[in-house]
């Protein structure tokens, strides 16, 4: 047999090798599980965070979640949006779904996003009966500290950020005609300079939605003692900080949180990959 005859046999052997691990994956059951998943994986998954995302469950027993702004190197079941309503109701759903038995383990990279959306996802994290570990390598900036407010482990790395939470709204200076106003604000109204009426009605609003807040974060936090979680609510909401101020991982601690410092260089490894 001459050398080009044995080299095309040998690929045709590697191509059929190939197909039988993509196609069955049962092949646990003669291999040790660690070595065979690795190459199933490397197969079935040939984009990298994919990959690791899929190791990394499979040698810690858990489901892993991404968080995170307009990504476009990993999508579907693992990749969620803060901003995108769609991704909130699927995130909602695909959590509904998990195995509580294994751990929720969720990479947050994200500057924030609508505060419905947010709410979606954090009912959501709130009801997963399972362990729910964060990892900040970071920054969870806005909506996104709410959503570690849930986890019962937040790890960030030491130069990682969160923010205040307190949601934000812009002053309208638009067409009182195109404002959806409720009707319990239009009443306070009646006796309000018509002049002043529109920046007025969005004070009102903007109360209301401090209220709705507050509300949301007495209910998540209802696990802690009544000193810790009033002191995370006047430190992340009742705040003086501009929202934009970046709290650092010791200035959470001090705001209330529990943080571990460090990420695992594996997840560290995905995110990077991002």
């Amino acid at each position: 047999m001459d050398l080009q005859t044995y080299l095309f046999c040998l690929g045709c052997i590697c191509i059929l090798f190939i197909l039988f691990l993509r196609y069955l994956n049962n092949l646990e059951y003669f291999f040790n599980n660690k070595i065979v998943k690795p190459i199933v994986n490397f197969i079935k998954y040939p984009d990298m965070p994919k990959r690791l995302i899929c190791d990394w469950q499979e040698s810690h027993n858990s489901s892993v979640i991404i968080i995170a702004d307009n990504l476009n190197s990993i999508s579907g079941e693992y990749y969620h949006s803060i901003d995108s309503t769609r991704d909130a109701k699927r995130f909602s759903n695909y959590l509904c779904k998990l195995d509580s038995s294994k751990e929720l383990h969720v990479i947050i990279h994200t500057n924030g996003g609508d505060t419905y959306n947010a709410k979606i996802m954090l009912d959501a994290l709130v009801n997963f009966k399972g362990k729910k570990i964060f990892y900040v390598p970071h920054k969870a900036l806005s909506s996104g500290t709410m959503l570690l407010l849930p986890a019962d482990e937040i790890h960030m790395c030491l130069n990682a950020y969160v923010s205040p939470i307190d949601t934000q709204i812009t002053i309208s200076e638009t067409n009182i005609n195109q404002l959806p106003i409720p009707v319990e604000i239009l009443k306070d109204c009646k006796n309000i300079n018509p002049d002043n009426l529109v920046f007025e009605l969005n004070v009102k609003m903007a109360e209301r939605d401090f209220y709705a807040d507050h509300k949301m974060l007495e209910g998540v936090l209802k696990k802690f003692d009544t000193n810790r979680r009033k002191k995370i609510i006047t430190n992340f909401l009742h705040t003086k900080l501009p929202h934009s101020y970046p709290i650092s991982l010791s200035e959470a601690r001090e705001f209330g949180l529990s943080i571990s410092t460090g990420v695992p260089p594996k997840i560290l490894e995905i995110f990077n990959l991002l």
